[in-house]
């Protein structure tokens, strides 16, 4: 099966996922590519859409040939064959480096200063536009994973086959439209393979939650707001379900946040009561990090003075 272009093989995978809209998921693209293949998969399932960022790491004498991938978070993805190429430390550590600058662009470049939407607890479902090896992917599961996501089902309107094996024993499912045994190109399933830039991704991001932003509060779905507070912008996610009776503000500071697990539990609670909710960080992210270190020392003089006090005085 060939695609027109990555709008209709969004719709065709889709069609594939609908039994996925119970599980009230999230839809991860993979920048640039599968963008466009998981808005209309979005659209389809009335699910939240952001992007989940990961750089192949190429090898030095070939960057074509992918020796591994690295995601947002810091989380790798190293291929067994790097010790049959002859690839050293050294050289491994100025990709590494190379990949992880870009990768950092793009999160500005697409997220700006919006956080990743909260997967802690959630379904996830990670979207590209084909996988040829599946190292990118896999790197992308295993961050998921250590962020907290439930369950993640990797969703592609082209895989390799052996890639859907081998990302069995990552992936709680692979959804895909074809599976060819032979995938010498991704691009050769599109009529239209065209390379996205930036501003695309930005204004298909843009378009999905203006899209999806009146279903979202008729329900009560938290969305991500910023409140500029003088030269400070705080960051919070407010919910309101329809013919809210009234607003409970929770106010983090330092030790809790919006992120909180036990924080988003009782709001979600609440909102099925009929309350709207406002969880809200007081602390800027500069701040948040100074309080993070503050509190390790903190800790780390307790246990030393706790230590003191437990050892033989002469």
């Amino acid at each position: 099966m060939r695609f027109r272009d990555r709008a209709q093989a969004g719709r065709e995978l889709a069609e594939r996922l609908a039994s996925a809209r119970a599980l009230r998921p999230i839809v991860l693209a993979v920048p640039r590519g599968g963008v466009p293949v998981a808005a209309e998969v979005a659209r389809a399932l009335d699910a939240p859409l952001d992007v989940f960022l990961v750089r192949k790491l190429g090898a030095p004498f070939q960057p074509e040939l992918g020796i591994g991938a690295i995601a947002e978070g810091g989380e790798t993805y190293l291929d067994e064959r790097i010790d049959r190429l002859g690839i050293d430390p050294a050289q491994l550590g100025a990709v590494r480096a190379r990949e992880e600058a870009e990768l950092r662009r793009r999160v500005r470049a697409f997220r700006g200063d919006r956080p990743l939407i909260a997967v802690a607890g959630r379904a996830i479902i990670l979207v590209d536009d084909g996988i040829a090896t599946g190292g990118t992917v896999r790197a992308a599961i295993r961050a998921l994973r250590r962020l907290g996501a439930e369950r993640v089902i990797v969703a592609t309107p082209v895989p390799a086959a052996e890639s859907v094996v081998a990302l069995a024993d990552e992936a709680n499912e692979v959804i895909a439209v074809e599976e060819p045994d032979d995938l010498w190109a991704i691009g050769s399933f599109y009529d239209d393979f065209r390379q996205l830039d930036d501003a695309e991704v930005v204004a298909a991001l843009e378009r999905a939650r203006r899209a999806r932003l009146p279903s979202a509060e008729a329900s009560g779905e938290p969305v991500p707001i910023v409140i500029p507070v003088g030269g400070a912008r705080l960051r919070g996610d407010l919910g309101v379900p329809a013919g809210a009776r009234g607003v409970v503000l929770f106010a983090h500071g330092s030790g809790s946040g919006r992120e909180s697990p036990r924080n988003r539990s009782v709001a979600e609670v609440l909102r099925g009561a009929g309350l709207a909710t406002l969880l809200l960080d007081l602390l800027t992210d500069e701040e948040e990090r100074a309080d993070a270190v503050t509190f390790a020392l903190r800790c780390t003089s307790s246990a030393a003075a706790a230590a003191g006090e437990r050892s033989p005085r002469s």
